[in-house]
């Protein structure tokens, strides 16, 4: 029989030691929050496409736009608090407008909330 007390080998968490491992903490939380929500709400829109006959489950050509489509839908919540995500530079240098973004916003409420159906003639909203 030994005198020796076997101690776990994990570690257990601790509280952070320094400010520095707070921010890294806050920011680890609020991008596995903003995670965990882009995927809900991307869900969310594939079971709408679903339940209109697009179905993604067995269409593996179809995970590369699902991954973007997640990490748009993060991307627009980090930079609506005022962050930014590189889904959000890439969208940058991939489009340009004409029209002044907030332009591009109110149109968007427009047509989605039927005050302003899309004019045939208008291609912005045309792929």
């Amino acid at each position: 029989m030994s005198n020796v007390i076997p101690f776990p080998k994990e570690k257990l968490n601790s509280p952070p030691q320094n400010m520095d491992e707070v921010y890294r903490e806050v920011a680890e939380a609020q991008n596995q929050f903003h995670t965990d929500r882009a995927l809900h709400y991307t869900k969310m829109i594939v079971d709408q496409m679903e339940s209109s006959g697009y179905s993604i489950e067995d269409k593996p050509e179809t995970a590369h736009v699902l991954m973007m489509l997640v990490e748009t839908v993060k991307a627009m919540m980090v930079v609506t608090i005022g962050g930014d995500h590189p889904m959000n530079q890439l969208a940058k240098k991939a489009m340009t407008f004409e029209e002044p973004p907030q332009l591009i916003i109110d149109q968007f409420y427009d047509i989605t909330e039927g005050r302003n159906p899309v004019d045939s003639n208008d291609d912005m909203w045309e792929d």
